[in-house]
């Protein structure tokens, strides 16, 4: 009882110590509150940022649903946004911890678990308008569930009642002993929670195969079938809607050719970024940053690897804990055939299984189990500095102000009604919610040329221009345009602060 109440009074304050509840979505949050806008003005599920408002295909929906649930009853609020997301990553430490702790001694697990209560990353996502903190949460509670039903087999064949399940009197628990008067209900339950991870976010659909497998292999293949089914006819309709739809799909990214070079630069940027999930972005700065110490980096990252994956590999060894060695090798399989690497951000999920690894692969590099307290309180040890130094200097406040230049475009545009029309920039959602105007963006690589046409084709008022917003982004095709075209275009706006952010508005539109 006292350990869990540490862990949420660490976890929330950790989350709190770097959220701001009245930010605005950014990047894909923002895409996440367009569709969550639509569903609750009973629009479907489109993008209503687009001046064609055309059906979306690119986000599985459950936590724009989510979102717009919350919404339904506060109105579109971004700070309702943030609270919605605070307690799912809370819980989902807990049930990490109580699916952790089954598999290890209380002051292992506990150790573990306040390394992911501190983690720089789940601190700073914690309470942001994404999908992670839902999808956290309904990992968790997977595991979890996937762990109860380990556990019952256990107890059935030596012969214990359910009255031994240490979770009894919790609200999980009971929720799992209604199902298990039924066994084949606890199964549908999983299938479904199953489900709903991958209508959060894709990635879901390897912890599927990974727990059907794991049930498989214990000799329960009629659990195993409920499980997936229930789970496939979940997804199913988003599946179907992802061939109706048949455009900007995620799957459509995924490389057909060229795929061996797809996987030599994503592994060697996951060798780069993994340790990274503990520690801090300390290999990212010296590897982007400073290049120049870019090997040495690269060299001790690759080496900081070893026990965390030799960690996973001899926990496939061990029946009782092979599902927390199968969820990350199946998750990093993906990340390296997957097309982009999003700074890191799809490594987020894997945090505690990176612990659990780099916990039993130190233990086994230090050739004793009894040394595993010793290896979770380095990894805790580790996990500790900077987050400290983030909440001290105030990282977080500092990457928001990094947004003003932005905003104040935004709030310009907003401010000026005239000429009427969308904006042609890098990020639509953002733009619609901070201007109400629709939005469109160019592809990268677009030549002038391209942007023109697109221009034409919306009847585009302003151009939102942004290089300098994202670290080692490429040029925006934007800018190309201004530069090749200066005629058809007047800079109406620069904003005052770094990053530089310009705002054209188009002129003659003779090129």
């Amino acid at each position: 009882m006292i350990r869990g109440l540490v862990l949420v009074v660490v976890c929330a304050g950790s989350i709190a110590a770097n959220a701001s509840f009245t930010s605005p979505p950014r990047y894909d949050g923002a895409g996440y509150s367009v569709l969550a806008i639509s569903l609750m003005q009973g629009r479907g599920y489109r993008e209503i940022d687009h001046p064609r408002s055309p059906p979306h295909a690119h986000f599985p929906p459950l936590y724009p649903m989510a979102l717009s649930l919350v919404w339904s009853v506060t109105g579109v609020s971004f700070a309702a946004a943030h609270a919605f997301s605070f307690p799912c990553t809370v819980l989902a430490v807990i049930l990490f911890w109580k699916w952790i702790g089954r598999s290890f001694p209380p002051t292992e697990s506990f150790l573990m678990a306040l390394a992911l209560a501190v983690n720089w990353r789940w601190a700073r996502d914690g309470a942001s308008i994404q999908s992670e903190p839902l999808f956290l949460l309904l990992l968790a509670v997977a595991m979890k569930l996937c762990g109860d039903t380990q556990e019952d087999s256990t107890a059935k064949a030596q012969g214990r009642g359910e009255g031994q399940n240490p979770l009894r009197s919790s609200p999980l628990g009971a929720l799992v002993r209604r199902c298990s008067r039924s066994g084949t209900l606890r199964f549908l339950l999983l299938g479904l929670i199953l489900g709903a991870m991958t209508l959060t976010r894709h990635v879901g659909a390897v912890v599927i195969l990974a727990v059907v497998g794991e049930l498989a292999m214990r000799g329960r293949r009629r659990e195993a079938m409920v499980t997936g089914l229930v789970a496939t006819l979940v997804v199913l309709p988003w599946a179907c809607w992802l061939v109706w739809v048949g455009r900007n799909t995620q799957v459509g990214l995924v490389p057909v050719r060229g795929v061996g070079n797809v996987l030599a630069s994503n592994a060697w940027f996951y060798v780069q970024r993994l340790i990274d999930t503990l520690i801090g972005p300390v290999i990212e700065v010296f590897t982007v940053f400073r290049p120049g110490a870019s090997g040495v980096a690269t060299a001790v990252a690759a080496l900081a690897c070893v026990p965390i994956v030799g960690g996973w590999f001899r926990l496939l060894r061990d029946p009782e804990r092979r599902l927390m060695g199968v969820v990350p090798l199946g998750m990093m399989a993906l990340l390296l055939v997957w097309p982009f690497t999003e700074a890191g951000r799809f490594l987020v999920p894997m945090v505690p299984f990176v612990i659990v690894g780099a916990v039993e692969g130190s233990a086994a590099i230090l050739r004793s189990s009894h040394l595993r307290s010793w290896a979770a309180g380095l990894v805790l040890a580790a996990s500790l500095p900077y987050p400290l130094y983030a909440i001290a200097t105030g990282r977080a406040a500092a990457a928001r102000a990094s947004q003003d230049s932005f905003d104040s475009a935004c709030a310009w545009i907003a401010a000026h009604g005239e000429p009427p029309g969308p904006v042609l920039t890098r990020h639509p959602g953002e733009v619609f919610l901070l201007t109400g105007r629709t939005a469109t963006a160019a592809p990268e690589g677009a030549s002038p040329e391209d942007v023109a046409r697109l221009i034409d084709q919306f009847g585009v008022a302003f151009l939102l221009v942004d290089d300098d917003r994202f670290a080692r982004a490429p040029t925006s095709p934007l800018g190309r345009y201004a530069n090749r075209f200066p005629a058809s275009v007047r800079e109406v706006f620069v904003s005052r602060t770094p990053p530089v952010v310009r705002v054209f508005q188009m002129g003659s539109m003779e090129r």
